[in-house]
């Protein structure tokens, strides 16, 4: 003979671990794409660009820095540069131009190791 309670508890168990399950699936879903790199098209002159931006906040350049923003622009203007990440590089440029550009280096070197292979460099 089975007990009731028992079971009334067992499939209670079972809906919250199912329940707890999707969740932290969605959790990671949602963490993947919202903290992953933005992803560049594959455009040579871009990768050129950011070159240049990384020379720029790695020798200390305020006018590289200004040369490379412009040209940055033009690009995004130009659709060469997708939103999400021209929404980044301008916060790198950003912390450039307050002076810390050791941060700025650091985030755009992840930015770049962050690009999926198998696009043209």
């Amino acid at each position: 003979m089975t007990n009731p309670v028992h079971e009334h508890i067992v499939r209670h168990k079972a809906k919250w671990s199912s329940g707890l399950f999707v969740l932290c699936i969605t959790a990671i879903f949602f963490y993947w794409n919202w903290s992953s790199t933005p992803q560049l098209i594959g455009d040579s002159e871009v990768y050129q660009s950011l070159d240049a931006l990384f020379t720029a906040f790695t020798s200390r350049d305020p006018k590289k820095l200004a040369s490379c923003k412009q040209k940055l622009e033009f690009q995004v203007e130009r659709g060469q540069i997708p939103s999400g990440a021209a929404s980044r590089l301008r916060g790198y440029i950003d912390e450039a131009e307050q002076n810390r550009w050791e941060g700025a280096s650091h985030g755009l070197y992840d930015f770049i190791r962050g690009q999926r292979t198998g696009s043209t460099r």
